[in-house]
């Protein structure tokens, strides 16, 4: 009896301690990256997408700007930042666990003079859609006789 009670305390025992050193083994697989991405004035961006390269790990920047990432990440990632209107940026996570990041302004093409219907004005300023016409168009349209 004092051998069998033995081996029960013993299993007992040994299932604990499996079950102490899986849990350290888990939660030593979860980390956690935090940081800010602002504008070249220093301003917060909400919205941004926050993705891990090469995986569907990501999230998006709140109202302050600030974003945060958990989970079994590698410590030799690359985080990539984007941003409508904003160059595209990638960051090396390289161990850290803060990383903050400032988006430059793309103005590629926000140049172009643009005809409308009353005058002209700059892509830039122009919040509604842009419509292309040429010559070529003209002699498949429709016409009322």
């Amino acid at each position: 009896m004092y051998k069998s009670l033995l081996r029960a305390y013993r299993k007992i025992f040994l299932c604990l301690v499996a079950g102490l050193y899986m849990s350290v083994a888990i939660t030593a697989q979860q980390s956690l990256i935090k940081g800010k991405v602002v504008d070249s004035l220093g301003k917060p961006i909400p919205g941004v997408s926050v993705v891990l390269k090469g995986t569907t790990l990501g999230t998006i920047t709140g109202v302050d700007g600030s974003y945060t990432i958990s989970g079994n990440l590698p410590t030799e990632g690359i985080l990539i930042y984007s941003f409508i209107g904003m160059k595209s940026q990638e960051k090396s996570i390289s161990g850290q666990s803060i990383i903050n990041v400032t988006l430059n302004e793309e103005t590629l093409g926000l140049d172009e003079v643009v005809v409308i219907g009353y005058g002209t004005q700059e892509k830039k300023d122009i919040t509604g859609s842009v419509a292309w016409w040429n010559q070529r168009n003209w002699h498949h349209a429709p016409t009322h006789s």
